[in-house]
């Protein structure tokens, strides 16, 4: 408990230097990291990886919740947040028989496996995910503003009467190389 409390503030004074994205990198890597010794550690050694790899997952989950709090309405994030905890728990149908299928069929090493997979799966998900560097790096802010709709701009909105000027979140990308706005 108190090492994850350390880690969410020191997530917390990290935020402002680094991207949450950068972070959540680094807690997936602690945790992974952490596994890899745990079959050769004593006691002592498997506590100190036992801290690492929560403070790993507290990296994870502060940062990918003030994602979601930050490019999510307000009125959406309930959705998100549950859409972001289902697919997180979807992961454990896969891990928990690998873990158990480790542990049978590799005894003496079936955390280092395990790690080595973890490791494995990481760059595989950057290589697929992450933005490559000639492309231009996007930012997406939401927002709300007095809005209408004139001859150029028509689309609907459920339950707003479109001739009336109203408000509703909006969103706008913007590429942060050019600092244009996008369609």
């Amino acid at each position: 408990m108190v090492h994850s409390a350390i880690a969410a503030v020191v997530v917390g004074s990290l935020s402002q230097r680094w991207a949450r994205t950068t972070l959540i990198l680094i807690g997936v890597s602690l945790i992974t990291v952490a596994l890899l010794p745990a079959n050769y550690a004593g006691l002592g050694l498997l506590m100190v990886l036992w801290l690492i790899a929560g403070a790993g997952q507290t990296c994870v989950n502060v940062s990918a919740q003030t994602l979601i709090a930050d490019r999510t309405p307000i009125e959406f994030q309930g959705r998100v947040y549950g859409a972001q905890f289902a697919w997180s728990h979807l992961w454990w149908v896969f891990a928990y028989p690998l873990a158990g299928w480790l542990g049978i069929h590799f005894r003496e090493v079936e955390f280092l496996y395990g790690g080595l997979i973890g490791l494995a799966l990481l760059a595989l998900v950057q290589l697929i995910l992450s933005p490559r560097k000639h492309e231009s790096q996007l930012e997406s802010l939401w927002h709300e503003h007095e809005h209408f709709h004139d001859g150029q701009h028509q689309h609907k909105h459920p339950g707003i009467l479109v001739s009336e000027p109203h408000i509703h979140p909006h969103h706008h990308t913007a590429s942060s190389s050019t600092g244009n706005s996008l369609p």
